[in-house]
């Protein structure tokens, strides 16, 4: 039997793409982030995006992210 993870809050969700996902709120403030999540929800927005941030370097090392520093 398969356990699902427990869902997280608007708040713990921008939290986690900030510090794991290492997003940056630059064309949208984190406000309105939250309203497009709670109307459309993190599985529809991210998870069919996510190739977008990655590039395939080679078969042996899988994908390899890229990204600039929010900073």
């Amino acid at each position: 039997m398969s356990t699902y993870k427990p869902a997280k809050t608007l708040d713990e969700q921008i939290k986690y793409l900030k510090e794991n996902k290492r997003v940056c709120f630059n064309i949208i403030d984190e406000k309105h982030a939250k309203d497009i999540l709670f109307k459309y929800n993190y599985i529809n927005i991210i998870t069919p995006f996510k190739h977008h941030f990655a590039k395939l370097s080679n078969k042996k090392r899988g994908y390899q992210r890229k990204w600039k520093s929010c900073i």
